[in-house]
């Protein structure tokens, strides 16, 4: 049993895992969406594993507030709404170590985060001694089998990214230590009152060259002989490397699945990338809002380079309504799916 769950998490990212037999199943859930989509992204979580009572893994991939503010809510709830026998983060005790360092949104969040974990006594990126979540040789990608058979490749990110991540979050730390506690800060973070919307064209023209998108954690999670590619938010630029390491003498990496990395973003998921894929199954996490994701051109590249393939989607928006109709699905060689009710989240079994 290998399935993957895109839970409702609004414009963010929030996805389940669930591995190994009916019997004995293990879940791993990859962030938490923004803050304000927590209820709903805890009542898809209850839907589609009702007798789950303990994680496996909890990723937070990067400091973004649309990844990691739900894991901040989830993690200052009392008690926990469900056990977390490790979690993998690269706070700034992580980055600011020796083997990592010879204006961020998260940085504040990601400073409670790290608390949060501490004060929950969380197990804390153990299988990397405690260090930073990191490939730190280029030829030789760490490779992690978790309990019940489950095998994680890590392809991003680098060890160059976050020193770039580092040095900005070393910034932020002394703006927040000048204004005060991070309890207080987030107590009184404007944000918390209601949903902000940003300018559409901030996800503009060009490869996305974001301090915190390349800092995302990637991976590539093989249950099996079932694999699927978990891109965060992280650039083609940042996977390239260990795609081209993967997949050896073939022409294209082939996956059963494929979460795009940024929810379908143009900026993300380029040529580059794709010329060096093959999956039979698409992701896209998003409903719309606040970016207007996904970018119907990277869309389009996505299916040209996968055809014949399924695409999914966990929200059906304006933006991603075109890939619909039949038409389209024909002459494409595609197929589309769409979650049945607004906020029941989409579900992929491999």
């Amino acid at each position: 049993m290998y399935n993957i769950h895109l839970l409702p998490a609004l414009f963010g990212d929030a996805i389940l895992i669930e591995y190994g037999t009916p019997k004995e199943p293990h879940y791993i859930l990859i962030d938490g969406g923004p803050y304000y989509g927590y209820e709903k992204m805890i009542a898809g979580l209850k839907k589609v594993a009702p007798k789950m009572k303990e994680i496996e893994l909890l990723i937070i991939t990067h400091i973004d507030i649309d990844h990691i503010d739900g894991i901040v809510t989830f993690l200052n709830s009392s008690p926990l709404p469900y056990k977390v026998k490790e979690v993998w983060f690269n706070g700034f005790e992580q980055l600011n170590k020796k083997d990592i360092m010879e204006s961020l949104l998260g940085v504040l969040q990601g400073e409670y985060l790290s608390h949060l974990i501490i004060k929950n006594k969380l197990s804390h990126n153990s299988v990397f001694s405690g260090n930073a979540i990191a490939v730190r040789d280029t030829a030789q990608l760490p490779q992690i089998t978790l309990a019940g058979g489950f095998e994680i490749t890590l392809l991003a990110p680098s060890v160059k990214a976050l020193r770039e991540l580092c040095l900005d979050w070393k910034k932020e730390l002394k703006k927040i230590n000048e204004k005060g506690t991070i309890e207080k800060q987030l107590k009184n973070d404007t944000r918390y009152d209601e949903p902000v919307s940003l300018p559409a064209n901030i996800l503009g023209g060009g490869a996305d060259k974001s301090v915190a998108n390349n800092s995302s954690i990637a991976f590539i999670g093989k249950y099996k002989d079932k694999s699927c590619l978990f891109a965060g938010d992280s650039p083609s630029a940042a996977l390239l490397s260990g795609i081209k390491l993967l997949k050896s003498q073939s022409d294209k990496l082939k996956l059963d699945a494929w979460k795009l990395a940024h929810h379908g973003s143009k900026r993300s998921t380029d040529k580059s990338i794709i010329n060096e894929i093959k999956a039979k199954h698409i992701l896209v996490s998003t409903n719309g809002d606040r970016y207007h994701l996904p970018h119907e051109e990277c869309i389009r590249s996505v299916i040209e380079g996968n055809a014949p393939c399924n695409i999914y989607f966990n929200y059906t928006s304006e933006y991603n309504s075109l890939w619909r109709t039949e038409e389209i699905q024909e002459e494409m060689k595609f197929k589309s799916h769409y979650p049945t009710t607004t906020d029941s989240g989409i579900s992929v079994e491999l």
